[in-house]
């Protein structure tokens, strides 16, 4: 509408007023009206309207638009002569004369303001190079704040200053420049906090974690409902699931094998006419395999040999009868037969021991193997044989052989790729391995953490060969124990001194009642006989200890030998006890000072037989020594070198010196820890001391191997550590096997005893109290931090059907009634499988108090078997032979039953009753005496 000029606009704004008071139609005879309408047309655009707007009122708002640019030229100009600025050559735009304006007061003060104003009413062109100056001596002056002070008000000559200042320092800008460096990498915000916030650096590095930790909770939501509560609950449901994995592989393996079977028998039943060629072929080798086995089931002599049985037709029922076969080398080359892959895979235990000419053989027999062994043991030699077969004494004998040349285990390491089994679960105290692993697997055995808590011992000084009944007690105080005699020469390549004191620590060991099973090792074979020997003769002095050595040697736990056993070097490999007596034997004689022979030691690969002596014990060790370390000085010798830093380790270890222990172990040159930490976790750090300040004992990263505690916590009245504290730490977090670090390590851990408390950072940060107060509540109820027991697992029909795993529903199934109370009097016992409330020593002392005889196998002349839980062959054995079953309760329920009818005849047996353990070590003994008088 701005094409009108203002007296156009006028003169068509009177138009319009009066045309508004004529009715429509009649404007159509003007016109007027019509050069009217044809202007506002032309001039402004109705359409863009819906409603178009009333011809006055839009000519009504131009004409004050007209009248409102008038007054503000008006105003310029009067503001232009005010300034003196009109005859500069300006426009008088009071826009512009604002800006100019406001430019001046910006960039000019005092007296320079003036000098500006003069100037710009003079010559504006002068006046605005100076504005454009001033801007880029700010713009100078914001960048030097920039890099060397945020404080935009410092002066020039304060920049001028700190600039001389540095180049007067000019040798420390080298050493600046690296951190800048890696500053300038950094992120703006980082920068920038760093140099305005009044922060330390580990300040500002607490005040970055902890924006990172919120910035991750909030970007990840799940993360914060996550605490040391779900994981736990997590890390249950994973071991119940990795428990009924492990079930369930058995089940299905073994509900495909019988299933395989009963297909077969099927298959017999199925008419000829209904089968295929290669079916009927398979139904006639069962029909004829299983003729020829029946008709051997019920001979009583002249059976066939077990080769002729594993031939042919037969072969093929026998193999599917049983799957799986037990034996050694020498056994498979005489049974199975040469050509016939029978099996799917043959594995190969203590490979180490087996020759290869005796291995070769059975590789044949299957088309995979599996070899499982140790490098750093012995393989079978013939040491002593030699030594007898020459007629020397076996220190002297000089005999050249490389240990390694007829290991199967050596051959199959070369060309078989290889996998270390790490973990270690024989030692029950770290001590007893701890030297083992460093001196021969570089500390890469995975071994559980002691729970006994360091303290310092009177060293072991032996003057008589009788105070061994009474240092028995130190065995059982110390994992490792080291017992000098003072007085025992080495004479005749024996000493007789150590053999003696070592059967009266049998004596003490088996009179103290702990149960444990006992193995004694000798250095040489000469020395395996004289104590041989001197067992004997203490037996015979005390008729007591001859009946329970007796039972001791012929010991038996879950159908396993765990007898005492006496050997040497050359034949302990593959044995284990719980307590290991070890025989030095060697030392000075009573004439000559000591000679540096040690047998085999010396020889080639010597230091193997020690590791073999060395990892024996499951949770005691006592060496049995004339000698101490520093009395070995051939340290050129592997073997003796080995030697010498054993007697040392185990002498510090007996004491509780854990300094000189330490160094040991560190000088043996190899790592001791595997994934060493070489800073600590603060959140470890911050717990530890805050319960070090409640008064509790703490073990910071408690541990000799890569299974380690956290920390490791005890109260200050404890002599063993309970809680196994375990934090998030990265390089736990960052093992790719999380069924190992979640679920397999605590498993391990609880195991051996500990309580395991799991502390996440998140929980720490957000309740530190409430983590101090799980720990607390941890040493006084640890069965509220253990793992639930599975739930039943539910086996899919096809399998629970067939399923003959259950073994205390197959002992209750075989029972063929109750034997009556006189059974148990004048009855032959045999115990199988585990028992529950009783032990299998209380087991067989109560039958024995009641009139039975215990024996150790089935025979026609057994006539009762009491089973347990996993009865193993010796109750398939009685099933067949029809001999009477009975289970624990069942047992239990005869002895009692006899009790009450003859009380007399079980008054030495009065300890026993309900299960429960005698009440003291003589009780034993007394039992025993009395029974065999």
């Amino acid at each position: 509408m701005t094409a009108l000029a203002p007296a156009d606009t006028r003169a068509a704004l009177g138009l319009a007023r009066r045309f508004a008071r004529v009715f429509i139609v009649f404007c159509w005879f003007y016109p007027s009206w019509w050069r009217l309408r044809a202007v506002l047309r032309r001039s402004y655009d109705f359409a863009a309207h819906d409603v178009p707007p009333a011809w006055d009122d839009l000519l009504e708002r131009l004409q004050r638009t007209h009248e409102a640019a008038a007054t503000l030229a008006e105003v310029g100009r009067a503001a232009a002569e005010a300034v003196g600025v009109a005859s500069a050559g300006g426009d008088g735009s009071v826009t512009d004369l604002a800006r100019e304006t406001e430019a001046i007061r910006a960039e000019s003060r005092g007296p320079v303001r003036e000098q500006l104003v003069r100037s710009w009413i003079a010559d504006r062109d002068a006046a605005a190079a100076w504005v454009d100056v001033a801007d880029h001596i700010a713009g100078a002056r914001l960048a030097a704040d920039a890099i060397l002070e945020p404080d935009p008000a410092r002066r020039l000559d304060a920049v001028a200053a700190t600039i001389t200042e540095l180049a007067q320092r000019g040798d420390l800008l080298p050493e600046l420049l690296p951190p800048l460096r890696t500053l300038a990498g950094a992120p703006p915000t980082f920068r920038a906090s760093l140099r305005r916030l009044p922060l330390r650096a580990t300040e500002l590095d607490a005040a970055v974690a902890e924006a990172a930790i919120h910035r991750t909770l909030r970007e990840n939501p799940d993360l914060r409902h996550f605490d040391a509560k779900a994981l736990g609950d997590a890390q249950t449901a994973l071991a119940h699931l990795d428990s009924h994995v492990r079930t369930l592989r058995g089940h299905t393996i073994r509900h495909r094998v019988m299933a395989r079977f009963r297909d077969g028998l099927a298959l017999c039943a199925r008419p000829v006419g209904d089968l295929t060629p290669q079916q009927r072929a398979t139904r006639e080798t069962i029909n004829n395999g299983r003729r020829v086995l029946e008709r051997e089931f019920e001979k009583v002599m002249r059976h066939k040999s077990i080769r002729e049985l594993t031939e042919g037709d037969t072969g093929t029922v026998v193999y599917e009868l049983k799957p799986i076969w037990l034996m050694s080398p020498l056994s498979i080359s005489d049974t199975i037969p040469l050509g016939e892959e029978r099996f799917d895979v043959v594995i190969f235990d203590e490979a180490s021991q087996i020759p290869l000419e005796e291995a070769v053989p059975a590789v044949m027999r299957a088309p995979q193997m599996i070899v499982v062994g140790d490098e750093m043991q012995l393989p079978p030699t013939a040491f002593f044989s030699s030594s007898r077969s020459s007629g020397e004494p076996d220190d002297d004998v000089d005999l050249d052989y490389d240990l390694d040349a007829d290991s199967f285990l050596t051959h199959s390491a070369r060309v078989l790729p290889t996998t270390m089994l790490g973990w270690h679960y024989r030692s029950r105290h770290e001590a007893l391995i701890r030297f083992s692993n460093a001196a021969f697997y570089h500390g890469q055995l995975r071994t559980i953490p002691d729970r006994l808590l360091p303290a310092e011992r009177e060293p072991i000084v032996v003057r008589s060969a009788d105070e061994g009944v009474e240092n028995a007690r130190h065995i059982l105080e110390r994992p490792v124990s080291h017992h000098r005699l003072e007085r025992s020469p080495y004479e005749g390549r024996t000493n007789a001194g150590e053999a003696a004191y070592v059967a009266q620590l049998v004596r003490g060991l088996l009179a103290s009642g702990a149960g444990h099973s006992i193995g004694i090792v000798a250095f040489s074979e000469a020395q395996q006989g004289v104590i041989e020997q001197a067992l004997t003769d203490a037996a015979s002095a005390d008729p007591v200890f001859a009946r329970a050595l007796a039972a001791e040697r012929e010991r038996e736990e879950d159908d396993q030998f765990v007898g005492l056993f006496v050997k040497n070097l050359e034949n302990v490999q593959g044995d284990e006890r719980d307590v290991i007596i070890l025989s030095i034997c060697y030392g000075p004689g009573s004439l000559e000072s000591m000679r540096m022979n040690f047998g085999p030691i010396n020889k080639g690969g010597g230091e193997k037989r020690l590791n073999v002596v060395f990892s024996r014990a499951r949770k005691r060790m006592a060496v049995v020594a004339s000698i101490t370390h520093d009395a070995i000085t051939n340290r050129y010798n592997d073997g003796a070198m080995c030697f010498r830093r054993y007697l040392e380790y185990s002498e510090a270890a007996s004491i509780g010196d854990s300094v000189t222990a330490d160094t040991v172990i560190g000088a043996l040159g190899r790592a001791t820890r595997t994934g060493e930490v070489e800073r600590r976790s603060i959140v470890c750090e911050q717990l530890a001391d805050v319960l070090e300040s409640e008064g509790l004992v703490v073990m910071r990263d408690y541990g000799a191997s890569g299974l380690r505690a956290d920390l490791a916590v005890a109260r200050d009245t404890d002599t063993e550590l309970r809680v196994a504290v375990l934090v998030d730490r990265p390089e736990s977090i960052a093992v790719p096997d999380v069924l190992e670090v979640q679920h397999v390590r605590p498993s391990v851990l609880r195991a051996f005893g500990w309580t395991v408390v799991r502390v996440l950072t998140l929980d720490w940060l957000r309740d530190p109290s409430g983590c101090v107060a799980a720990v607390r509540r941890a040493l006084t109820e640890p069965e509220a931090f253990a793992v639930p027991p599975s739930p039943p697992l539910e086996l899919p029909d096809v399998i629970a059907a067939h399923d003959p795993s259950d073994t205390r529903a197959v002992v209750a199934a075989a029972v063929t009634g109750s034997p009556g109370v006189a059974t148990l009097r004048g009855a032959t016992i045999v115990f199988t499988g585990t028992l529950d409330a009783l032990t299998r020593d209380e087991a067989e002392l109560r039958a024995e108090a009641a009139g039975a005889r215990v024996a150790r196998s089935v025979t026609r002349m057994t006539t009762l078997v009491v089973a347990g839980a996993r009865p193993g062959a010796k109750f398939e054995q009685a099933q067949k032979m029809g001999i009477p079953i009975v289970d624990e309760a069942g047992f239990v329920g005869l002895a009692v039953a006899l009790e009450a009818a003859v009380p007399e005849a079980t008054a030495d047996a009065g300890e026993f009753r309900g299960g429960e353990p005698p009440v003291s070590p003589s009780s034993i003994t007394k039992t025993i005496g009395d029974h065999d008088t």
